[in-house]
């Protein structure tokens, strides 16, 4: 009746495959449905306080802190808190992730966006201490959002660094939040109204996190990628910052970081010195216009497969990040104004090349069961060797590079220590790529690469 089947004959299976495909067909499509949702939560809150540049003239325009004694000067501080709270606030927020989750550090953030956006549209206008506490919180909420939002790319698994790069290009998208406040103030919109929907945006975010978000991150077995790294992903937080792994990957981000710093700082000085005020002023009003976009080459670079391929490669990955970095910094060595362009062009593709890095690397050497506290700590780490530096290099400069006017020989000198300062994080990625790979016997007696 039944037909005989050899000993090495492999049975059908036993769930129907129209079945198995339905199945991994619904897990992807919650996968995606999931990482579409932090897309947005990433798009609409992450970096939007980085936008002061485009917002400040409207407060300006609206009568904000006009009693103080200098309202410009009191306006600048407001930016400068609410931008750098982004930075320092990453620590606790690590430390809410990790013992609350997703969820609720990322309903968290919503609600404090919407705090502080609620404050910016009906607090007193006169008061320092209301509009710095608003544009904090502001500031503080894109952290909330966007750390918890990097844990879901280990849904795609060995495509977690295209998902990496896209959130590092949504970021890049926020901070142009308040041109669209801009766009729209010009066209008659109220800054009460503007900041109303912003609020609106910080109820979404918190009500999409309690609803859809994990108290854990998901993980799909089915798309994650085989780890490489279970014993340092599964070591206490102590062992982790302890390792070889954590104390190069401080020393690549504390190095960009303070180089990135530079560049946002000094650049509008710099101009001036090499190409005079008229000039200067016309290159640095370039530059603002070439870096928030400066997603569209990163968004090239990751539809094409150069990301993921990158990324999936972690020494390639650390060895592209540093030399495009270097490549900007000798562009402004040139003084002239064309390859100085050509700097403002590579910077942002730098910049987010760097945090990509940083953000995949990280996730795929310690996991995420630590991840928020040991990214807060680089973050901090970075912030402070940024702040020291940033005030030393000049009076090292103090005298200038031997044969150049002092000014110019000043911002010569700090350029070519910018472009010095990666090169010692070159050594241990090439030099495991220059390892000659070994060779091992199989139980055949064939030659099988380790």
């Amino acid at each position: 009746m039944f037909a005989q089947r050899g000993p090495f004959e492999v049975l059908p299976p036993l769930t129907p495959v129209p079945m198995c495909r339905r199945i991994l067909s619904r897990d992807t499509a919650k996968c995606c449905a999931t990482f579409g949702l932090a897309v947005v939560h990433v798009i609409t809150c992450s970096g939007i306080a980085y936008g002061w540049a485009a917002l400040e003239p409207l407060l300006w325009e609206e009568g904000f802190l006009s009693g103080a004694h200098s309202s410009l000067a009191s306006l600048a501080t407001v930016g400068t808190l609410g931008i750098s709270s982004n930075a320092i606030c990453k620590l606790p927020v690590g430390y809410v992730l990790d013992h609350g989750g997703p969820r609720l550090t990322a309903a968290l953030g919503g609600a404090l966006m919407s705090t502080g956006a609620v404050l910016m549209a009906f607090g007193d206008r006169e008061s320092m201490t209301v509009i710095s506490l608003a544009y904090f919180l502001i500031g503080v909420a894109g952290a909330f959002v966007q750390t918890p939002c990097f844990q879901f790319t280990s849904l795609f698994g060995s495509q977690s660094g295209t998902a990496n790069a896209v959130l590092i290009v949504c970021f890049e998208l926020s901070t142009g939040g308040f041109e669209v406040f801009h766009l729209l103030y010009r066209e008659g919109v109220t800054l009460v109204t503007l900041f109303v929907v912003l609020a609106g945006v910080g109820v979404f975010i918190s009500a999409t996190a309690l609803c859809l978000w994990p108290d854990r991150p998901v993980r799909n077995s089915s798309l994650r990628a085989p780890s490489e790294n279970e014993v340092l992903k599964q070591a206490p937080l102590s062992v982790q910052v302890r390792s070889r792994e954590f104390m190069y990957v401080l020393c690549f981000m504390a190095v960009h970081i303070l180089r990135q710093g530079y560049m946002f700082v000094t650049l509008g000085r710099q101009v001036a010195v090499f190409f005079g005020e008229a000039q200067g002023s016309r290159l640095a009003q370039t530059f603002s216009v070439i870096l928030p976009m400066g997603f569209l080459t990163m968004l090239v670079f990751t539809v094409c497969g150069g990301s993921q391929w990158i990324l999936s490669r972690p020494d390639v990955a650390f060895i592209a990040a540093s030399s495009v970095s270097i490549l900007w910094t000798l562009l402004l060595l040139t003084r002239s104004a064309p390859f100085f362009i050509a700097s403002f062009v590579l910077f942002p593709f730098a910049r987010q090349m760097v945090f990509s890095v940083f953000f995949s690397y990280s996730g795929s050497t310690f996991g995420y069961r630590n991840f928020g506290r040991l990214t807060g700590i680089i973050s901090v780490i970075s912030g402070c060797v940024q702040l020291l530096l940033q005030s030393s290099l000049p009076i090292l400069a103090r005298k200038g590079w031997p044969g150049s006017p002092n000014l110019e020989g000043r911002w010569t000198f700090i350029n070519c220590v910018l472009v010095l300062m990666p090169l010692p994080l070159f050594w241990s990625p090439v030099r495991r790529c220059c390892k000659p790979t070994e060779k091992v016997s199989s139980p055949s007696g064939e030659q099988l690469l380790a």
